[in-house]
C-alpha cells in the first residue's frame, strides 16, 4: 500500500495577545489549519519554552512575559501555495503596522522563511553528538516546521527537546547555547 503524500497549507494567522489585546501576524505553514498545533509565531511554539527563553524580538518577550496561554492564534486565510500567504502577509504587515505600538512585527510581511538546511545534526542537551538527519526527515519524525530548524540553530536553542547544527562535531560548546540545565550566574 502506498503511503499518502502529506500536502502541506500555508496559513496567514494573526497571534492576539490576550492581557493587552496586542497582535503578531505571520505566515505558518503546516499540516492541517483545523489543529493549533502549538505554534504562535516569531519562532515561539507554546509547547517549547526554549523557543521564547532567551527573547531576542519584542514577541518573544511577551510570550515571556505573560506566558503562552495568554496568547490566542487565529487563522486569517489558509493556502496551497507560499507565494500566495506571503503576498498577503506583505499587504497586512505593513510599514504602519511595524510602527505601530497596537503590533509585535518587527519587520514588514511577506519575506521568506531562513534558509531551510538539507542535513542537519541532532546533539543532546550536553551538547553530544547524536544522529545525522535529513531536514524533512527530522521535522516529520518530531512534528515540527522544517523552518523551524534554522531558527534553532542560529539562536543556539533547543528544538523538540534537543539542540542542532549544520556541523558534525564530537561535543558542541554549551557556554554558546540556551541551556536551562546548566546553572549560570545571574547579575
Amino acid at each position: 500500500m502506498k503511503e499518502k503524500e502529506i500536502i502541506m497549507k500555508y496559513i496567514v494567522y494573526i497571534t492576539k495577545n490576550l492581557v493587552n489585546n496586542k497582535r503578531y501576524i505571520g505566515v505558518h505553514k503546516t499540516e492541517n489549519p483545523e489543529i493549533f498545533d502549538g505554534y504562535l509565531g516569531n519562532s515561539v511554539w507554546a509547547n517549547y519554552p526554549s523557543t521564547y527563553n532567551n527573547p531576542k524580538y519584542p514577541f518573544q518577550l511577551a510570550v515571556k512575559k505573560y506566558g503562552p496561554s495568554k496568547f490566542i492564534r487565529s487563522v486569517i486565510k489558509v493556502f496551497n501555495d507560499p507565494n500566495l500567504a506571503y503576498k498577503l502577509e506583505a499587504e497586512l504587515v505593513t510599514e504602519e503596522i511595524v510602527k505601530s505600538k497596537e503590533y509585535y512585527n518587527v519587520s514588514l510581511g511577506g519575506k521568506y522563511p531562513h534558509f531551510i538546511p538539507k542535513v542537519i545534526y541532532q546533539y543532546s542537551i550536553n551538547g553530544k553528538y547524536l544522529k545525522e538527519w535529513s531536514c524533512d526527515d527530522a521535522a516529520k519524525f518530531y512534528s515540527v516546521a522544517k523552518e523551524s530548524f534554522s531558527s534553532s540553530i542560529r539562536n543556539k536553542q533547543k528544538l523538540a527537546g534537543f539542540y542542532w547544527s549544520y556541523n558534525k562535531i564530537d561535543q558542541l560548546n554549551m557556554k554558546e547555547y540556551s541551556n536551562p540545565n546548566i546553572p549560570r550566574t545571574v547579575y
